[in-house]
């Protein structure tokens, strides 16, 4: 009974100390001065930036939630992180780190104060226009399978909330290739944010499929093209999807026999063998799956074995087929 006591005698002490340590961290809640400024910028108010500015220097220490989690961090670090979210300057122009200063981003801003405008396309401040930035991308068909499930999934790819508020629908209707600009626009202002997750981004992709006949890969933050954007964590190949359609959406016209926008002149590559049985091993129906799978297993070793990777590593949720074919198809 003694040890026990003691026990919870030292819970207590434990207890008692993390609470004092709390109460020396303040939680951020909605009030706070940071989260204010993060409402004004997501909307384009150019003054919060000068406002946030002096945070860069606050190494006052607080506490975020991020879900069930008490993050400890400075009222500095939380400043930062919200520029970021909601700023888009090259790395020529700034780049925000631990070291930057009050007086470092004042004066940028101060320099800059010409330049700097709020893009609603993109939802951040930026000095470069999207469309006048590089971006690396390619391009290929869909699957005649993937064309046939999007095409049963019609009606419900114009449902979502996103669509109507700004009139995709109606954009579609019109056959205006504007629709694709402010799909990719909507897709990125749904980005990950701090504790902040949309979890259907399947939904952007799988329309822009849809209506183009074609899936557009992207660079992601490594650089490496991206097929798989709606499973990208990081913004990067959202940032870059929607700089391509800036750049080109004007390009795209309507085909009525196809009953898709097609751009004129654009290098559309055929899926190869190995993408479309791989993206069949995920099909509903068994035997579809698994006929799938008996045909891979004497594809080209190495191909396969790519297309495991890439899976795995954008962590796509994978059928008993998949699974199957990583124990047997490169072992």
């Amino acid at each position: 009974m003694g040890a026990i006591r003691k026990l919870i005698v030292c819970l207590l002490v434990w207890l008692t100390t993390e609470q004092l340590a709390a109460q020396d961290q303040p939680l951020m809640t909605r009030d706070h001065p940071i989260y204010k400024l993060d409402a004004r910028l997501r909307i384009g108010d150019k003054s919060a930036l000068s406002e946030i500015a002096p945070y860069f220097d606050s190494k006052k220490k607080v506490i975020e939630l991020l879900g069930y989690h008490r993050i400890e961090t400075t009222e500095s670090a939380v400043a930062k992180r919200v520029v970021r979210e909601n700023s888009l300057f090259t790395s020529e122009e700034f780049i925000i780190t631990d070291s930057s200063s009050t007086k470092l981003f004042t004066n940028f801003l101060n320099a800059n104060k010409d330049k700097v405008g709020f893009s609603k396309l993109a939802t951040s401040f930026l000095i470069t226009p999207l469309d006048k930035r590089a971006v690396a991308f390619e391009i290929r068909a869909i699957s005649e399978n993937e064309k046939k499930e999007l095409q049963d999934s019609a009606n419900s790819l114009l449902q979502p909330r996103w669509i109507k508020y700004p009139k995709i629908d109606s954009l579609v209707k019109e056959k205006s290739p504007l629709a694709l600009l402010i799909i990719s626009s909507e897709f990125y202002r749904f980005r990950n944010r701090f504790n902040e997750y949309y979890y259907h981004e399947e939904e952007f992709i799988n329309l822009l499929k849809f209506l183009t006949g074609t899936e557009i890969g992207v660079e992601n933050e490594k650089k490496k093209i991206s097929w798989h954007i709606d499973k990208d964590y990081y913004s990067e190949s959202r940032l870059n999807l929607l700089i391509y359609f800036s750049k080109f959406y004007a390009q795209y016209t309507w085909d009525d026999r196809q009953s898709v926008f097609l751009k004129p002149n654009s290098a559309v590559k055929l899926p190869k063998e190995e993408n479309i049985l791989f993206q069949l091993l995920n099909n509903k129906n068994d035997s579809i799956a698994i006929n799938a799978f008996v045909q891979l297993s004497v594809c080209d070793t190495e191909k396969v074995s790519q297309l495991i990777n890439e899976y795995e590593e954008q962590q796509i949720e994978q059928s008993r087929a998949i699974r199957e074919c990583k124990l047997n198809c490169v072992s």
